[in-house]
């Protein structure tokens, strides 16, 4: 398992790629996989450091059979991700975790967002 936090945006690609090197050393995926999972945790981190004005705290754990990405922050984000209104600018975000992931649980009243990916 690794854990890590991101205090601001201007160290969320350093954490991005270090994340992304602990997945790719603990099993061997395609190239348009790892992208989608870089696209979930930039996507779930910018909205705890965005939203909550917080740290974001991190974790991955690679299983058998698929990673279960988690993010908590200090505040809790809307638990029903569905497609937001033509001209609205938030909701777009969490739609296209929902769509790129196996399943997305809102834990501690969406203070804590969790993923699974299968591979």
């Amino acid at each position: 398992m690794l854990e890590f936090s991101v205090d601001n945006l201007n160290e969320l690609r350093q954490k991005l790629n270090f994340a992304v090197d602990f997945i790719n050393d603990e099993i061997s995926l395609e190239e348009d996989i790892i992208y989608n999972y870089r696209l979930i945790l930039c996507e779930l981190i910018t909205n705890v450091i965005q939203h909550s004005k917080c740290c974001c705290k991190t974790s991955i754990d690679v299983l058998k059979d698929n990673i279960v990405i988690k993010v908590c922050g200090n505040k809790g984000f809307e638990r029903n991700v569905t497609l937001p209104e033509k001209n609205q600018e938030n909701g777009r975000g969490l739609l296209l975790v929902a769509n790129l992931s196996n399943d997305v649980k809102f834990l501690d009243e969406g203070k804590i967002v969790e993923v699974k990916l299968a591979y």
